[in-house]
């Protein structure tokens, strides 16, 4: 497996865990079963609204055979962090009127996955879960806040959406690409270039990078300046007006250390 890492921060002092997961998954092709090709964990201090000295780590599969070990190491990971507060887009649904039709994305798939390969990693779902796209459906959708998906609120809970409202700039190369990750994966396979294993993995961890920082803002409005009565598109004074990735410790110290 190939890893990423920043050598920064202590995880163990962390209150907060980002979880973001890259699959083969295509749903343009019906393909919803795939195997998990690699991870990536942000560890966080909410206390540190605008510092980018957060640890960030990943972990890609150089083969899909693989996906039992990474989807190993990625349980030890978190099973190492019960008390933390999982974050993620999409990660989990946490709001009852959301997780009626729509239980996310990254938590379930990933004990599915696992059990393929006789994991058990069923504790995930008992862990503390902060959804951005919950955040996002309920502050940004000031309407109807009904279980529609389609039109403008599908847009609110995109990712994309949450970004240009926060200004958050990713690095060039690195704009959302998890559609083509499939077909990239594949032009690896046939190739043998590792360089497009690292182009994956560092967009996993680019991915979420841009999550800690929509956390730390969404984190700051709920329980900071706008308790309750939060218009997500008005800034506060303690919020940058733009964030860029690229000038993040957290992503200019990140490295591809070490093949194991």
């Amino acid at each position: 497996m190939l890893r990423a890492c920043n050598g920064i921060a202590n995880e163990r002092d962390t209150d907060v865990v980002v979880l973001d997961v890259e699959t083969l998954d295509c749903f343009a092709l019906g393909l919803w079963n795939e195997p998990i090709i690699s991870y990536s964990l942000a560890f966080l201090d909410t206390t540190d609204l605008e510092g980018g000295n957060f640890r960030i780590e990943g972990c890609i599969s150089e083969s899909v055979e693989e996906e039992g070990l990474l989807l190993a190491t990625l349980g030890g990971k978190l099973a190492s962090h019960p008390q933390v507060l999982l974050v993620g887009h999409n990660i989990s649904h946490s709001f009852k009127y959301i997780k009626a039709w729509n239980r996310g994305y990254d938590i379930p798939k990933i004990i599915k996955r696992s059990s393929v390969h006789g994991l058990d990693l069923s504790f995930l779902e008992s862990m503390k879960v902060f959804d951005l796209m919950d955040v996002a459906f309920q502050y940004y959708d000031h309407t109807t806040h009904n279980l529609t998906w389609n039109g403008e609120k599908q847009r609110i809970l995109k990712s994309e959406f949450i970004e240009e409202q926060l200004r958050i700039i990713r690095p060039t190369g690195f704009q959302k690409m998890g559609h083509e990750v499939r077909q990239i994966y594949e032009n690896y396979v046939r190739t043998g270039n590792r360089s497009i294993l690292q182009r994956i993995l560092l967009y996993n961890c680019c991915d979420v990078a841009v999550e800690s920082v929509i956390f730390k803002i969404f984190h700051h409005l709920l329980n900071k300046c706008r308790k309750g009565t939060i218009s997500f598109g008005a800034r506060c004074q303690h919020i940058p007006d733009a964030t860029v990735i690229g000038s993040l410790p957290a992503w200019t110290r990140l490295s591809i250390p070490s093949v194991t």
